[in-house]
């Protein structure tokens, strides 16, 4: 383990030198913008602890990609897989439970600590031995292969809705709701073998609003369950649960963009700061999605009728 964990930070390290920072230095302001982001989220926003939890969620989710955790089966076996993936969620929930705690959220730094040893655990892969039928057209081919490899965390986001309004506490559907939109955000961090873009007979415009489009509508669909039951029992809050609802397909369609505007490459180290910067500032989306969006169509050109 000790060997792995050298090797992880060996290459952040490189990858920080990469963007011309100072290890250090990048480190420093990290912790820096963190504080006061998370202060800017808690104190001047109605949905702070919401965004936290996520964005939490979200890049513990970056670690638990079936490839990765197959590797780290392989390389180390069974037993210090798990022990290496707990390891690297605690490391990444740390700072956000110390915050929690230093606001006196308790019942979120639990609801957070609980979701990481999950999380750690699951390997966004269903695994019995059944076919599991896909809600999705045969067009979504993200959604199609990343339900199924991701069935029993749409399950756990069910169950945590359930609980919270059995309980009636209203931050835990909502908490569901989002946490299902991020297993969605999930189906689109890696890029696609560059035939699966070069076959459609599309524009670059009419090939990235139809990816948007299936984006939306099928995260809308999956999370739909958890959106109706808020409806029903909160009916009176029915503002603010659709407010996280597009808030949520804001941040979708902001990282599907940023797929494709760093295709035929994965999203380096810029583009997931700048994703990670409206997870804290979700304004900053205004900007982002026609950044991305007209940087998108530039690298497609090559592969669409354009």
């Amino acid at each position: 383990m000790k060997a792995y964990l050298t090797l992880m930070w060996t290459l952040a390290n490189r990858q920080i030198r990469s963007a011309r920072f100072h290890p250090l230095v990048a480190f420093s302001l990290g912790l820096g913008a963190f504080i006061l982001l998370s202060n800017y989220l808690f104190e001047e926003t109605d949905f702070g602890s919401y965004l936290f939890l996520i964005s939490c969620a979200y890049f513990q989710l970056k670690l638990s990609e079936p490839q990765r955790n197959e590797f780290l089966k392989i390389t180390f076996g069974d037993s210090l897989k798990k022990k290496i993936r707990l390891l690297e969620n605690s490391l990444i929930a740390f700072p956000f439970i110390v915050f929690l705690i230093y606001k006196d959220h308790y019942l979120l730094a639990f609801i957070l600590i609980a979701s990481s040893v999950i999380l750690a655990f699951i390997n966004r892969r269903f695994s019995l031995n059944i076919s599991i039928p896909s809600p999705f057209s045969k067009n979504s081919l993200e959604f199609t292969r990343g339900f199924r490899k991701t069935f029993a965390l749409f399950l756990f986001a069910y169950i945590i809705a359930a609980i919270g309004i059995v309980v009636d506490n209203q931050n835990l559907g909502i908490f569901a709701l989002l946490f299902c939109i991020v297993i969605c955000l999930s189906f689109y961090t890696k890029p696609e073998p560059d035939y699966y873009v070069w076959i459609h007979a599309q524009s670059c415009r009419e090939f990235l609003n139809g990816k948007l489009k299936i984006a939306s509508l099928n995260a809308t669909l999956i999370s739909s369950p958890i959106l109706i039951a808020l409806l029903i029992f909160y009916p009176e809050d029915y503002e603010s649960i659709f407010t996280f609802l597009i808030l949520g397909i804001a941040f979708l369609i902001t990282v599907v963009l940023a797929k494709y505007g760093a295709y035929p490459k994965e999203m380096n180290l810029s583009e997931s700061v700048l994703i990670g910067l409206a997870l804290y500032f979700p304004p900053i989306i205004l900007g982002l999605i026609p950044y991305f969006y007209y940087q998108s169509l530039g690298n497609l050109k090559e592969l669409l009728n354009d």
